[in-house]
Protein backbone atom coordinates (compact mmCIF):
# COMPACT_ATOMS: atom_id res chain seq x y z
CA UNK A 1 0.00 0.00 0.00
CA UNK A 2 2.89 2.74 0.56
CA UNK A 3 4.45 1.90 -2.80
CA UNK A 4 0.80 2.77 -3.91
CA UNK A 5 0.35 6.08 -1.72
CA UNK A 6 3.59 7.13 -3.16
CA UNK A 7 2.81 7.18 -6.82
CA UNK A 8 -0.54 8.81 -6.14
CA UNK A 9 1.94 11.82 -4.32
CA UNK A 10 4.11 11.55 -7.61
CA UNK A 11 1.08 12.31 -9.79
CA UNK A 12 0.13 15.07 -7.27
CA UNK A 13 1.80 18.03 -9.36
CA UNK A 14 -0.03 17.10 -12.57
CA UNK A 15 -3.30 16.37 -10.76
CA UNK A 16 -3.11 19.66 -9.50
CA UNK A 17 -2.27 21.53 -12.30
CA UNK A 18 1.16 22.21 -11.91
CA UNK A 19 3.18 20.42 -14.70
CA UNK A 20 1.57 19.62 -17.80
CA UNK A 21 0.97 15.53 -18.97
CA UNK A 22 3.81 15.80 -20.73
CA UNK A 23 6.35 16.38 -18.23
CA UNK A 24 5.53 13.37 -16.36
CA UNK A 25 8.37 11.04 -15.89
CA UNK A 26 7.58 8.01 -18.27
CA UNK A 27 9.46 5.69 -15.43
CA UNK A 28 6.32 7.21 -12.93
CA UNK A 29 3.71 5.59 -15.90
CA UNK A 30 5.84 2.46 -16.20
CA UNK A 31 6.13 2.06 -12.15
CA UNK A 32 1.95 2.36 -12.24
CA UNK A 33 1.80 -0.20 -14.93
CA UNK A 34 4.12 -2.44 -12.82
CA UNK A 35 1.96 -1.83 -9.77
CA UNK A 36 -1.20 -2.71 -11.88
CA UNK A 37 -0.01 -6.00 -12.56
CA UNK A 38 1.54 -7.26 -9.19
CA UNK A 39 -2.09 -6.27 -7.92
CA UNK A 40 -3.44 -8.13 -9.93
CA UNK A 41 -1.35 -11.10 -8.87
CA UNK A 42 -1.69 -10.20 -5.55
CA UNK A 43 -6.05 -10.58 -6.15
CA UNK A 44 -5.62 -13.79 -7.66
CA UNK A 45 -3.65 -15.47 -4.77
CA UNK A 46 -5.66 -13.96 -2.48
CA UNK A 47 -9.05 -15.37 -3.70
CA UNK A 48 -7.31 -18.87 -4.17
CA UNK A 49 -6.49 -18.25 -0.79
CA UNK A 50 -10.18 -17.67 0.69
CA UNK A 51 -11.28 -20.50 -1.28
CA UNK A 52 -9.40 -22.78 1.16
CA UNK A 53 -10.84 -20.36 4.05
CA UNK A 54 -13.74 -22.66 6.05
CA UNK A 55 -16.81 -20.43 5.13
CA UNK A 56 -18.05 -20.21 8.82
CA UNK A 57 -14.50 -18.78 9.82
CA UNK A 58 -14.36 -15.19 11.29
CA UNK A 59 -11.47 -13.48 9.93
CA UNK A 60 -11.89 -9.90 10.23
CA UNK A 61 -8.15 -9.72 8.74
CA UNK A 62 -9.42 -11.18 5.58
CA UNK A 63 -12.10 -8.10 4.91
CA UNK A 64 -9.28 -5.47 5.78
CA UNK A 65 -6.94 -6.76 3.16
CA UNK A 66 -9.59 -7.07 0.47
CA UNK A 67 -10.30 -3.59 1.46
CA UNK A 68 -6.77 -2.16 1.34
CA UNK A 69 -6.59 -4.12 -2.15
CA UNK A 70 -10.03 -2.10 -3.77
CA UNK A 71 -8.19 1.06 -2.21
CA UNK A 72 -5.00 0.63 -3.65
CA UNK A 73 -6.31 -0.31 -7.18
CA UNK A 74 -8.73 2.56 -6.99
CA UNK A 75 -6.17 4.82 -5.94
CA UNK A 76 -3.45 3.61 -9.14
CA UNK A 77 -5.98 4.47 -11.34
CA UNK A 78 -7.40 7.78 -10.48
CA UNK A 79 -3.53 8.89 -9.77
CA UNK A 80 -3.59 9.95 -13.73
CA UNK A 81 -6.53 11.64 -14.34
CA UNK A 82 -7.03 15.19 -13.22
CA UNK A 83 -10.76 15.15 -13.49
CA UNK A 84 -12.98 14.44 -10.41
CA UNK A 85 -15.30 12.65 -12.62
CA UNK A 86 -13.54 9.84 -12.71
CA UNK A 87 -13.52 8.05 -9.78
CA UNK A 88 -17.62 7.98 -10.22
CA UNK A 89 -16.75 4.68 -12.38
CA UNK A 90 -15.72 2.60 -9.58
CA UNK A 91 -18.84 2.82 -7.59
CA UNK A 92 -19.00 -0.98 -6.90
CA UNK A 93 -16.07 -0.95 -5.21
CA UNK A 94 -17.15 1.63 -3.29
CA UNK A 95 -19.51 0.08 -2.37
CA UNK A 96 -18.05 -3.35 -1.55
CA UNK A 97 -15.91 -1.18 0.72
CA UNK A 98 -18.86 0.30 2.74
CA UNK A 99 -20.25 -3.37 2.74
CA UNK A 100 -17.47 -4.95 4.38
CA UNK A 101 -17.29 -2.12 7.19
CA UNK A 102 -21.25 -2.58 7.55
CA UNK A 103 -20.04 -6.06 8.26
CA UNK A 104 -17.58 -5.35 11.11
CA UNK A 105 -19.73 -2.94 12.78
CA UNK A 106 -22.53 -5.44 12.97
CA UNK A 107 -20.51 -8.36 14.51
CA UNK A 108 -19.19 -5.47 16.88
CA UNK A 109 -22.50 -4.75 17.90
CA UNK A 110 -23.74 -8.49 18.28
CA UNK A 111 -20.68 -9.27 20.44
CA UNK A 112 -21.83 -6.05 22.78
CA UNK A 113 -18.23 -4.83 22.39
CA UNK A 114 -17.87 -1.42 22.88
CA UNK A 115 -15.39 0.90 20.13
CA UNK A 116 -12.01 0.38 21.08
CA UNK A 117 -10.81 3.42 21.74
CA UNK A 118 -6.74 3.09 22.26
CA UNK A 119 -4.21 3.40 19.82
CA UNK A 120 -3.60 0.26 17.68
CA UNK A 121 -0.15 0.74 15.40
CA UNK A 122 -1.29 -0.40 12.39
CA UNK A 123 -4.34 1.01 10.01
CA UNK A 124 -7.69 -1.09 9.93
CA UNK A 125 -10.53 0.17 8.28
CA UNK A 126 -11.00 3.77 9.43
CA UNK A 127 -8.43 5.29 6.96
CA UNK A 128 -9.51 3.03 4.50
CA UNK A 129 -13.47 4.26 5.01
CA UNK A 130 -12.26 7.39 4.99
CA UNK A 131 -10.56 7.39 1.33
CA UNK A 132 -14.38 6.40 0.69
CA UNK A 133 -15.37 9.23 1.68
CA UNK A 134 -13.25 11.76 -0.13
CA UNK A 135 -13.41 10.11 -3.12
CA UNK A 136 -17.12 8.75 -3.62
CA UNK A 137 -20.21 11.38 -4.56
CA UNK A 138 -22.89 8.54 -4.18
CA UNK A 139 -24.23 10.22 -1.15
CA UNK A 140 -26.30 7.57 0.47
CA UNK A 141 -23.01 5.33 -0.23
CA UNK A 142 -20.89 8.30 1.43
CA UNK A 143 -22.95 8.80 4.16
CA UNK A 144 -23.30 5.50 5.09
CA UNK A 145 -19.18 5.13 5.38
CA UNK A 146 -18.70 8.35 7.02
CA UNK A 147 -21.14 7.27 9.63
CA UNK A 148 -19.07 3.84 9.62
CA UNK A 149 -16.04 6.57 11.13
CA UNK A 150 -17.51 6.36 14.27
CA UNK A 151 -18.07 2.78 14.71
CA UNK A 152 -15.09 1.00 13.22
CA UNK A 153 -11.85 1.16 14.08
CA UNK A 154 -9.89 2.66 17.27
CA UNK A 155 -9.59 6.41 18.02
CA UNK A 156 -6.34 6.72 16.24
CA UNK A 157 -4.65 4.04 13.94
CA UNK A 158 -0.99 4.68 13.53
CA UNK A 159 -1.27 8.33 11.82
CA UNK A 160 -4.82 8.46 11.16
CA UNK A 161 -6.93 10.23 14.11
CA UNK A 162 -10.68 9.14 13.91
CA UNK A 163 -11.88 12.64 14.97
CA UNK A 164 -10.29 14.81 12.33
CA UNK A 165 -11.40 11.98 9.84
CA UNK A 166 -14.75 12.73 10.89
CA UNK A 167 -14.49 16.42 10.94
CA UNK A 168 -12.72 16.47 7.51
CA UNK A 169 -15.62 13.78 6.06
CA UNK A 170 -18.19 16.04 7.17
CA UNK A 171 -16.97 19.42 6.10
CA UNK A 172 -16.15 18.06 2.08
CA UNK A 173 -18.90 15.92 1.82
CA UNK A 174 -21.06 19.47 2.96
CA UNK A 175 -19.31 21.51 0.52
CA UNK A 176 -19.68 19.38 -2.72
CA UNK A 177 -23.31 18.41 -2.32
CA UNK A 178 -24.22 22.10 -0.43
CA UNK A 179 -25.56 20.27 2.32
CA UNK A 180 -25.45 20.81 6.41
CA UNK A 181 -25.64 17.79 8.39
CA UNK A 182 -25.97 19.47 12.06
CA UNK A 183 -29.11 17.92 11.97
CA UNK A 184 -28.04 14.28 10.85
CA UNK A 185 -25.40 14.35 13.32
CA UNK A 186 -28.18 14.81 15.77
CA UNK A 187 -29.66 12.00 14.91
CA UNK A 188 -32.44 13.32 12.42
CA UNK A 189 -32.50 11.22 9.05
CA UNK A 190 -32.92 13.36 6.26
CA UNK A 191 -33.55 12.41 2.37
CA UNK A 192 -30.37 14.41 0.11
CA UNK A 193 -30.17 15.14 -3.97
CA UNK A 194 -28.61 12.15 -5.12
CA UNK A 195 -27.48 14.15 -7.85
CA UNK A 196 -23.95 13.63 -8.28
CA UNK A 197 -21.50 16.98 -7.64
CA UNK A 198 -19.96 18.44 -10.77
CA UNK A 199 -16.28 18.59 -11.76
CA UNK A 200 -16.47 22.18 -10.39
CA UNK A 201 -17.74 21.38 -6.99
CA UNK A 202 -15.56 18.75 -6.50
CA UNK A 203 -12.42 19.42 -3.94
CA UNK A 204 -8.71 18.05 -5.79
CA UNK A 205 -7.26 18.25 -2.35
CA UNK A 206 -6.95 19.35 1.21
CA UNK A 207 -4.18 20.13 4.06
CA UNK A 208 -4.99 20.85 7.33
CA UNK A 209 -3.21 24.04 9.25
CA UNK A 210 -2.30 23.87 12.95
CA UNK A 211 -4.48 27.20 13.85
CA UNK A 212 -7.58 26.10 16.30
CA UNK A 213 -10.05 27.68 18.48
CA UNK A 214 -12.52 27.08 20.87
CA UNK A 215 -16.29 27.47 18.70
CA UNK A 216 -19.78 27.47 20.67
CA UNK A 217 -22.35 26.42 18.23
CA UNK A 218 -25.83 27.89 17.57
CA UNK A 219 -27.14 24.95 19.62
CA UNK A 220 -24.84 25.76 22.48
CA UNK A 221 -21.90 22.76 21.87
CA UNK A 222 -18.97 23.52 22.54
CA UNK A 223 -16.49 22.36 19.93
CA UNK A 224 -13.00 23.01 18.47
CA UNK A 225 -12.57 24.26 15.46
CA UNK A 226 -9.27 23.52 13.25
CA UNK A 227 -8.56 25.09 9.90
CA UNK A 228 -8.41 23.25 6.95
CA UNK A 229 -7.25 24.49 3.38
CA UNK A 230 -8.78 23.10 0.14
CA UNK A 231 -8.08 23.10 -3.12
CA UNK A 232 -10.83 23.69 -5.55
CA UNK A 233 -11.16 24.60 -9.53
CA UNK A 234 -11.53 27.85 -10.29
CA UNK A 235 -14.65 29.31 -12.02
CA UNK A 236 -14.60 28.88 -16.15
CA UNK A 237 -10.83 27.80 -15.70
CA UNK A 238 -8.53 24.46 -15.28
CA UNK A 239 -6.54 26.30 -12.59
CA UNK A 240 -6.79 25.51 -8.83
CA UNK A 241 -7.44 27.82 -6.23
CA UNK A 242 -7.13 26.84 -2.33
CA UNK A 243 -10.11 27.96 0.12
CA UNK A 244 -9.56 28.28 3.87
CA UNK A 245 -12.20 26.69 5.50
CA UNK A 246 -12.79 25.13 9.54
CA UNK A 247 -13.28 21.82 10.39
CA UNK A 248 -15.58 20.99 13.39
CA UNK A 249 -14.44 18.72 16.11
CA UNK A 250 -17.06 17.93 19.15
CA UNK A 251 -14.72 19.14 22.59
CA UNK A 252 -12.64 16.46 24.08
CA UNK A 253 -13.85 15.30 27.36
Amino acid sequence: MSRCVRTLRAFDPFRLGAVDAAEIPNSLIVTQDELRQELEMWWAEFLAFKRDVKPNTENKALGVLEVRWYVCKIWLDIASHKDELYPDKFRDQFARIVEVAREDAASISLAGIARPTLFKLEMGLSPLLHFVVLKCRFIDLRLEAWELLRTVGCARESLWDANLMFGIGRRIIEREHGIDLSQWIAGERMSFDHTLPSDGQRIRDSYLEEETELHVDCGGLRVTRRRICFFVPQSGSNELRWVRDWIYLPEKS
